[in-house]
């Protein structure tokens, strides 16, 4: 996995020693000033130029702080399995009747599984990265009870129980991109408010509130295995009452879902080889959890569930289409889980 953190100040600005002693000790950024006071746009552009989506938009001439981390990360499915096979297959969504066709991937081989009363769960290694890919699929018509159960002693449980044996499992390919500002982040509580806010020990004073943090997030499943991204930006802002003795002689003053591709070809009839599922990527050795999210629907050619008949598979056009990843968040309910 790849890091890097960025911290630009306001120049002449009267940042606490400690604080930025603190900053380089928990997160190591390269610390940098920017005038956000006198020329923000300028500001602006250094900050734009480290970003890839436009974040910056909310840097003016009240930013005080901006706080910028990313990750990335590259996990391979284990080499060790006995066979790694791309198909057309059928994904059942969590509502409605129909299926849809999707591409994926098998995975074949030994793998840990655990079966619980409404759910199977496995777990992938990702070879190269320590890192492990936990699939969760609740029985049918039991999707939101698992996954109001998410929270670490179910995971915990969970864990304690994956067994190895020999099986299969199909993962849709697909590609998530969310990024913008959060609605609301609970967690947060008055960081956000310029009336309750006490970041005190960034100046030894204060004046100071969390603007609503920018984030961007990209997952990939594809053949290879699991591709992430993430970045955030977190800027703290002035209240408008700041005095200017925080100044070393300087007075004056949704998140969108987008969609991706994929493609489907041969069509046959039988049940899904997949459906709704909820999955976790998590550090093996720290048990850190650094993604979450569901699959819930793939936008594409749909197909009436045929439970009863199998058909071989035959030639048909390729169609190109759109899925959509869902995102969920559970980081309020399950800040780790032990390895």
């Amino acid at each position: 996995m790849d890091r890097r953190s960025g911290l630009w100040g306001q120049i002449d600005y009267r940042f606490s020693k400690s604080y930025l002693e603190a900053q380089e000790t928990w997160f190591g950024p390269q610390v940098s000033g920017a005038d956000f006071l006198g020329d923000y746009r300028t500001a602006r552009d250094t900050v734009r130029d480290w970003f890839e989506e436009p974040y910056y938009s909310d840097i003016n001439s009240m930013t005080r702080l901006v706080l910028a981390q990313e990750s990335r990360l590259d996990g391979y499915w284990p080499s060790t399995l006995d066979a790694l096979e791309t198909f057309t297959g059928r994904f059942a969504p969590l509502s409605g009747s129909e299926q849809t066709w999707a591409e994926m991937v098998r995975l074949t081989g030994r793998l840990d599984s655990a079966q619980g009363e409404d759910y199977q769960a496995y777990r992938i290694p990702l070879s190269g990265a320590d890192l492990s890919f936990l699939m969760i699929v609740p029985a049918e018509g039991a999707f939101d009870a698992v996954k109001a159960r998410m929270d670490r002693p179910f995971l915990q449980t969970l864990l304690s129980q994956l067994a190895a044996e020999d099986t299969s499992v199909a993962i849709p390919k697909a590609e998530l991109r969310t990024y913008g500002w959060p609605a609301q982040i609970p967690s947060l509580g008055d960081a956000l408010s310029r009336e309750t806010a006490d970041f005190s020990g960034v100046n030894g004073q204060g004046y100071l509130f969390l603007h609503k943090p920018g984030y961007k997030v990209s997952l990939s499943l594809r053949d290879p295995g699991v591709s992430t991204y993430t970045q955030a930006l977190t800027i703290h802002e002035a209240t408008p009452d700041e005095p200017a003795s925080l100044f070393n002689g300087h007075s004056s003053a949704g998140s969108i879902m987008s969609l991706m591709d994929s493609s489907w070809g041969y069509k046959c009839y039988y049940p899904p080889d997949q459906r709704s599922f909820l999955f976790l990527v998590y550090d093996d050795q720290t048990g850190t959890l650094l993604n979450t999210g569901q699959v819930t629907k793939l936008l594409g050619d749909t197909v009436s569930p045929d439970w009863t008949s199998y058909s071989p598979c035959g030639d048909s056009a390729d169609t190109a289409d759109t899925g959509e990843f869902v995102i969920a968040d559970y980081s309020n309910q399950i800040p780790y889980i032990e390895p």
